[in-house]
């Protein structure tokens, strides 16, 4: 793990894809990229998880599929994202660690995510739509926590963004984003993200052991142990992962949920 790039490039990538597959449904040019090379990555999987190799084999059959159908395979993703996240009322799937572990939405685990980065100096991006406590968020804070540990010049300093991951997949992913998987797994409107649920559960479950040293231990979160009255919103301005915003027109559309897969 320290100082060694070819993993921390392999994990950082993960975090990136896992990040924009929930944030919002993945268009033509996602898609396409995860078809190509699809067979190496169920090979290469295989060595890794079992749940790492059978995400990337049912995802490989949903593109594989409409492999020859372009536009129908970005609308069946489309409608799946759609089922699945979005509904005037309430979706099928509430991607939030506040929404698992206190049943309410703007909870104290969004205001414990918001105090984490705002003590290790991160920042949540403006054209990011969804509070720090979604699913995309989170993947997307650990994917910047290993941009830093990247960007390390001394051992010490790159240890202190290996604790930091460790600490916060302990005190924030580990606690429910296996929950959300397991959910996504056993929907029947779930094709595509199903492949992802399980793709993300086997890369979590790696993850759990890489950083097993790394980070304080953290007490054991039982779902709604936490709930106290409904909290009113944030304890501080709005934080933004990272520096980068999107130009132009994905900076205007950031606020707009879309489309899912069959």
């Amino acid at each position: 793990m320290l100082g060694d790039r070819e993993i921390s490039a392999f994990r950082r990538g993960y975090y990136e894809l896992l990040s924009r597959a929930y944030l919002e449904p993945p268009d033509g040019t996602f898609l396409h990229l995860l078809r190509q090379g699809v067979d190496a990555r169920v090979d290469a999987a295989q060595n890794l998880h079992p749940a790492l190799a059978e995400g990337w084999r049912i995802l490989r059959a949903c593109l594989v599929d409409h492999a020859d159908h372009g536009p129908t395979l970005g609308e069946a993703v489309a409608d799946e994202y759609g089922l699945l996240f979005i509904s005037p009322v309430q979706p099928a799937i509430m991607p939030y660690e506040s929404w698992y572990m206190e049943k309410e939405p703007y909870g104290p685990s969004l205001a414990a995510v918001r105090a984490f980065l705002h003590r290790v100096g991160l920042e949540k991006r403006e054209s990011l739509p969804e509070p720090e406590d979604h699913i995309a968020c989170e993947f997307e804070i650990m994917g910047q926590l290993i941009v830093r540990q990247e960007g390390a010049a001394e051992k010490a300093e790159e240890e202190r963004w290996l604790h930091l991951q460790g600490e916060f997949l302990r005190s924030h992913l580990l606690p429910w984003v296996l929950l959300v998987c397991r959910d996504l797994e056993q929907h029947q409107a779930a094709k595509f993200y199903q492949g992802m649920a399980i793709l993300a559960r086997g890369f979590i479950e790696l993850e759990q052991e890489a950083l097993v040293e790394w980070g304080p231990p953290t007490p054991r979160r039982d779902l709604l142990a936490a709930r106290v009255e409904r909290w009113g919103g944030p304890t501080f301005d709005p934080l933004q992962i990272g520096k980068k915003k999107r130009e132009g027109a994905e900076g205007e559309e950031a606020g707009q949920q879309g489309p899912a897969c069959p």
